[in-house]
């Protein structure tokens, strides 16, 4: 063999037809990128609605847990509603003088509490939207002074306060939620939806 044939074979690279990705290795690479889009599609999918509805559910647990806190220790428990701040708080009377100064100390009295922000997104507000079905009221929070108070049986003081919480959608003002404090002290919800209260 001369010089220059070998020379152009050390040039030119051997092809070799099994060279490349097998099936199998092009399978597991696509399921791993649809189990990464799975994941993260949901969150970016979800609709204003359900945000604001999750939301609305997180404030009838904690209004729950306010009532059964109360009824546990047989002291009176206090929610405060900071609007401008968007975020909550609870306190428990704990030297039971029916009095209460919102400080540090009832904050921790009521089971090591602080403030309980809300998500990025939502905000309290009506949004776009008027009062959900039997509300009279007006603003974000309908009761006085944006507290809610509680007897040591759980029951909403004075006797038969009733009132609502609103909380929107931030880029989707339509996107609402009510929350209800009934004269019993037990909470629900309704979410606006196309203009529909449910």
């Amino acid at each position: 063999m001369s010089t220059d044939k070998r020379r152009r074979q050390a040039i030119q690279p051997s092809v070799n037809p099994r060279s490349g990705f097998t099936i199998l290795e092009l399978s597991v690479v696509l399921i791993l990128i649809s189990l990464g889009l799975g994941m993260a599609l949901p969150r970016l999918t979800t609709p204003p609605e359900k945000r604001a509805e999750w939301v609305a559910q997180q404030f009838v647990r904690s209004i729950e847990l306010a009532r059964t806190r109360a009824q546990s220790t047989r002291k009176r428990v206090r929610m405060v509603f900071d609007v401008s701040g968007n975020r909550y708080a609870s306190y428990l009377d704990d030297d039971r003088d029916g009095a209460f100064s919102e400080d540090a100390a009832e904050m921790a009295a009521f089971l090591g509490s602080r403030w309980t922000y809300l998500n990025d997104e939502i905000r309290f507000g009506r949004g776009m939207m008027s009062g959900a079905p039997g509300d009279g009221g007006s603003g974000a929070v309908t009761f006085t002074g944006s507290r809610i108070t509680f007897d040591s049986r759980g029951i909403p003081i004075p006797l038969g306060t009733t009132g609502y919480i609103y909380v929107h959608h931030m880029n989707a003002p339509e996107a609402v939620a009510a929350i209800r404090l009934r004269p019993s002290g037990s909470a629900d919800y309704v979410v606006n939806h196309g203009g529909t209260w449910r």
